[in-house]
């Protein structure tokens, strides 16, 4: 077998085959490198593998076609079969050289994450599973050609064959959609679909039955090349007959082999057959939420409004008017880890054999693929619409809509919490001073504590006993004295409240909430209507204003990356200080460094009232009544809209989820909140000069040389 490879190996570089192969798959990779990851920033090559992988239908043919069929044309396979190799070991010398120089390919491919890695964080998990992914695709599509190219001698048929019957592989998937109505067919045509495993690989799961899968065609092929060989080697005797009909035997005996393992693989529990390589872990659920299945001691069943392979291959769904994209496939991966426990059952009902179904438990209108988790014990239930398990952002280049973050596991969650909890938290946010309004991400964590919002005009109304927490969210125009007051009252009683600046209020007046700063004032906060800028800090895309800050280690900053930190957009001016009856800490600030300006003129403010060598408040924690803080104020009503998260994933987020476990009542301290997992990423920042150089080097100069090498060597030995 060693001599085998070693003279088949040597071949493929002594001729321009070897290199050309090399040499086109490099050159078209390089392109979409260009595109994908240097242009745009992508860090990651799974698009770009993706990209390549139509060209193994032309090129892998181009490789294989002479491996076995020009050794029958120049009857060198005589010499072959009569060697003391047996015609098994042979095969597999030959699909071992074959294979070593796609692995080449492979290792050159694999180089270029690690180089994106110098210009930011490159996803490596997400590249390399579907490096992995490309070369077992790739391996398959080797064997395939191998198979093909022992049953004629002649190399243009080999290839053409191969590249006809890689083709049917590469679009079987598309090709069952059509064929529906005959179940049966379609499970028979999908065990040749060469696509849709890598398809996980690309998506960053490292599925067990993907690898099978394609391990079990690459055993099947190289066997029923070892089967075609051994057939012709037997010429009209007593014996044929015989061996015919143990090669049968022993194909269907491999096949039944390979089928149960593969449909075997498929019945292992979902944590054993993957393995989620995503960096934001889509298709795993978090330690919050794992935790929290522990303590669950109630059976919860999960209906799923679709059936099971209906849902899984549904893409798309109508919410209101507009069709939005959808992934089943990645719903259906959710609940099989939600049904790992005990207490949790999945079914799926098919809505048209039971359209009313959904009444039972729900007013709502409720989409295909909808989910509704029923308490077995108290008969509690809560609907989650299909639409709520995607969040969507609005392209305006294609006028379409797009998936920017899955939120399945946050809504399920929330959902089981909701079932089997009687928390019932308040959230009033007071309106009436033109206010921020808070982002729909932050509102979001509020119903995923299992926390109702209710609004509060102060004017009109005391602040309600049942408020857990009470949130004014940067006033641009004065609260009332008598307002104040009722504020000032609830605090003193232990009410809890979060309240912010916003420097939008220096728009009416120099001194603009006189009565808001003096409440303040009270509880040890000095504000002054100016904007804090900071060079020596971090700050976000060279604007001083934009601020990183300084990250104190506090319960409310648990959790929060330092680099970079929580974002502060247009920061007021605080400084703090105590009395015999407040505390105050702060645990957002600035460097020592940091500077004010005059919002309205842009000149220096001289006059900060801050001792030398201390920097500014932007968070603050105060503790009125009792012995934990129940005042927080920020310096920034814009920290709590949707616009940070691009400028600072998580991170304000973060905050808010622990201004909510700290204001919540006992019960809900408990209740885990779920983030959305993002579909968006950072792009890594390439110069021009650095997008040109690099492109040409991955895009020609590599490609271009191993192409011209494999021609000079080619020239040299005709020439001999």
């Amino acid at each position: 077998m060693t001599a085998v490879f070693k003279r088949d190996f040597r071949a493929l570089f002594t001729n321009v085959v070897g290199w050309l192969f090399l040499g086109i798959n490099l050159f078209v990779y390089g392109l979409y490198f260009f595109v994908y990851n240097l242009s745009q920033g992508a860090p990651s090559i799974a698009n770009t593998v993706y990209g390549i992988i139509f060209l193994m239908l032309f090129t892998a043919p181009v490789l294989t076609m002479r491996s076995l069929a020009e050794e029958r044309k120049n009857h060198t396979d005589q010499l072959l079969w009569t060697s003391p190799s047996s015609v098994g070991k042979i095969i597999f010398g030959k699909y071992l050289a074959l294979a070593a120089v796609f692995t080449i390919q492979v290792g050159v491919i694999g180089i270029s994450p690690l180089f994106l890695r110098l210009f930011g964080k490159a996803a490596l998990k997400e590249s390399y599973t579907a490096l992995l992914g490309y070369w077992l695709y790739g391996l398959a599509c080797i064997a395939i050609g191998l198979l093909i190219s022992s049953l004629t001698e002649s190399q243009m048929i080999a290839a053409i064959v191969s590249v006809a019957v890689l083709f049917l592989g590469y679009m079987m998937s598309s090709i069952t959609k059509y064929l529906t109505k005959v179940p049966v067919l379609v499970k028979i045509l999908n065990c040749y679909d060469l696509s849709s495993p890598f398809d996980e690989f690309r998506a960053g799961v490292l599925q067990l039955s993907s690898v099978v899968y394609y391990v079990s065609i690459i055993v099947l092929c190289i066997f029923l090349a070892c089967q075609v060989i051994q057939k012709q080697r037997w010429t009209i005797s007593k014996k044929r007959l015989t061996t015919g009909a143990f090669s049968l035997v022993s194909i269907f005996a491999l096949a039944a082999v390979l089928v149960a393992g593969n449909i075997g693989v498929t019945k292992l529990p979902s944590r054993y057959r993957s393995v989620d390589m995503t960096k934001a872990k889509y298709y795993s659920l978090t330690s919050d939420t794992k935790k929290y299945l522990k303590t669950l001691k109630t059976d919860i069943t999960i209906y799923v409004l679709n059936t099971r392979s209906e849902e899984e291959k549904m893409t798309s769904l109508t919410s209101g008017q507009t069709s939005v994209p959808y992934s089943g496939d990645a719903v259906n991966k959710t609940l099989s880890l939600y049904e790992g426990n005990s207490h949790i059952k999945v079914k799926y009902v098919d809505p048209s054999k039971s359209p009313n179904f959904a009444s039972k438990y729900t007013d709502q209108s409720l989409n295909s693929g909808s989910l509704i988790l029923v308490n077995k014990s108290s008969g509690k239930s809560k609907a989650i619409d299909s639409s709520d398990l995607f969040t969507y952002s609005a392209s305006y280049t294609t006028y379409s809509y797009q998936i920017s973050a899955y939120d399945a596991e946050g809504q399920i969650t929330s959902a089981l919490q909701n079932i089997t909890s009687d928390t019932s938290d308040k959230v009033y946010i007071v309106e009436g001073h033109n206010e921020t309004d808070l982002g729909s991400s932050f509102t979001e964590y509020i119903t995923k504590k299992n926390m109702t919002t209710e609004s509060l005009n102060l004017r009109n109304s005391d602040i309600p006993s049942d408020c857990t927490m009470l949130v004014i969210n940067g006033p641009t125009t004065d609260l009332s004295e008598d307002e104040c007051n009722k504020l000032s009252t609830y605090l003193e009683k232990g009410g809890k409240a979060l309240l912010t600046l916003s420097l939008q209020a220096v728009a009416n007046d120099d001194n603009p909430t006189p009565n808001y700063v003096s409440l303040l004032n009270k509880y040890g906060i000095n504000v002054q209507y100016s904007l804090v800028e900071d060079t020596d800090a971090y700050t976000a895309s060279s604007y001083s204003w934009l601020l990183y800050p300084v990250v104190q280690n506090t319960d409310l900053t648990d959790g929060i990356s330092s680099s970079p930190s929580i974002l502060v957009p247009q920061a007021v001016a605080m400084t703090t200080g105590n009395n015999d009856t407040y505390t105050a800490e702060d645990f957002l600030t600035t460097s020592a460094g940091a500077s004010l300006v005059n919002p309205q003129t842009g000149e220096e403010v001289t006059n900060s009232g801050t001792p030398e060598g201390t920097g500014y408040a932007l968070g603050t924690e105060v503790i009125v009544n009792g012995d934990e803080p129940n005042l927080i104020v920020l310096a920034s009503s814009y920290m709590l809209v949707d616009d940070v998260e691009s400028m600072a994933p998580g991170q304000n987020t973060k905050l808010f989820r622990n201004i909510l476990t700290t204001f919540g009542s006992e019960s809900s301290k408990n209740t885990v909140s779920i983030a959305s997992k993002s579909y968006t990423y950072s792009t890594l920042q390439f110069s021009a000069k650095a997008v040109a150089l690099y492109g040409l080097l991955w895009g020609l100069l590599i490609p271009i040389a191993l192409i011209v090498i494999g021609i000079v060597i080619w020239a040299v030995r005709r020439r001999r």
